[in-house]
């Protein structure tokens, strides 16, 4: 598919093309197969400009609302009073320019292998992929430019997450008892995130506006913002329901380690349980014919959150002022920007849960008390 839409603001628009593709089928008979893959190129001409509040050349929103609705001649004097004067809705369209270009990719694909009587095997896996390019350029039309001869900045986002499972599935019959099913696996799960920025002004020809990196007398390489971390975990679950599904019981225990924290504090256990009673399936209610559905549950679990940065149990540093040595030569330093915490941990809650299901009268009266 591809789409070409234009802005609301003049000089903007979307241009996204994208291609998609699925595929499925048997290997064997006791081999399946399922693939997604999607891919999107993307460029985007913004005019978000820097931001929309603390000033009228911040952005053409504000120049649209504090600056007056014509321009000034050239050689109006209070323009040599105040230089954000310069700034108009108009050289917004003229004078500025935010050009994103990004690429992306998403895939899935899993394997199903049915090995013996009741049980699978799953093999999954699947992952993002985005690169993006944007480039905003200030001209001499608008106050950040004019005030550096031109200004110039560039970002390189590289953005990827990939996933992969390992399942085994059993589903069996206990005879007159009931039924079992059970899952036990191991997943892993890898983010990265990281982004470079150059910065540059004093441009001794800004005729090639977005294209003009290499004409700056000033570049500044940012140092660059990531993010990576990685997640094992261990899983297991149990399903038993007895006499004809009038007793249900469920166990689950997972086991996450994340990168997020030290070796000491990395793993935390979830395990959770939950049991079911189907009271309209016991005898002493087989004359009430107007309750269709009567279920008590109980339940327990723990879950846990690592929303923490992946850096926070480590100490970080970052680049501090210039400082000058004995002999008046200049020096960079560094200083710690980030606190070692090694005492972080998984926050972990625990939930307890009791409830009524009941559904009378063929469904015209039903609810869940909890």
């Amino acid at each position: 598919d591809y789409k070409d839409i234009k802005g609301i603001v003049k000089e903007t628009g979307l241009k996204q093309g994208g291609l998609r593709l699925n595929l499925g089928g048997n290997l064997t008979q006791k081999l399946t197969f399922n693939t997604s893959i999607s891919a999107n190129l993307k460029t985007n001409n913004m005019m978000a400009g820097g931001n929309t509040k603390g000033g009228a050349t911040g952005s053409i929103t504000r120049s649209a609302i504090d600056s007056a609705p014509f321009e000034m001649p050239p050689d109006d004097p209070t323009l040599a009073q105040n230089d954000e004067l310069r700034t108009t809705a108009l050289a917004w369209l003229t004078d500025y320019a935010d050009l994103a270009d990004e690429k992306s990719i998403r895939a899935s694909a899993d394997l199903t292998w049915n090995f013996a009587k009741g049980f699978s095997y799953v093999m999954r896996t699947g992952g993002n992929i985005l690169m993006q390019d944007r480039t905003k350029w200030y001209d001499e039309g608008i106050w950040l430019g004019l005030n550096n001869n031109g200004y110039l900045g560039n970002s390189n986002l590289n953005s990827n997450n990939y996933t992969f499972e390992n399942l085994v599935n059993y589903n069996g019959d206990l005879g007159k008892i009931g039924k079992i099913s059970a899952t036990a696996g191991v997943t892993y799960d890898d983010y990265n995130w990281l982004n470079r920025n150059i910065l540059a002004s004093n441009f001794d020809f800004k005729g090639l506006g977005t294209k003009g990196l290499h004409m700056a007398t000033n570049q500044t390489i940012a140092s660059p913002s990531q993010s990576d971390y990685q997640l094992l975990s261990y899983l297991g679950r149990v399903n038993l329901s007895f006499l004809e599904s009038k007793y249900l019981v469920t166990l689950t225990a997972r086991a996450d380690g994340s990168s997020k924290f030290i070796p000491e504090n990395r793993w935390s256990l979830f395990p959770s349980a939950a049991v079911a009673w189907r009271i309209n399936q016991e005898e002493f209610l087989n004359d009430a014919t107007w309750v269709k559905d009567l279920k008590l549950r109980v339940g327990y679990g723990k879950t846990g959150s690592q929303s923490i940065n992946p850096y926070n149990t480590i100490y970080n540093y970052t680049q501090s002022r210039e400082y000058t040595d004995a002999n008046g030569g200049l020096n960079k330093a560094i200083t710690v920007s980030n606190l070692s915490n090694s005492d972080l941990i998984w926050e972990t809650t625990s939930a307890y849960n009791a409830g009524l299901d009941f559904n009378f009268f063929n469904g015209l009266l039903g609810g869940t008390v909890e």
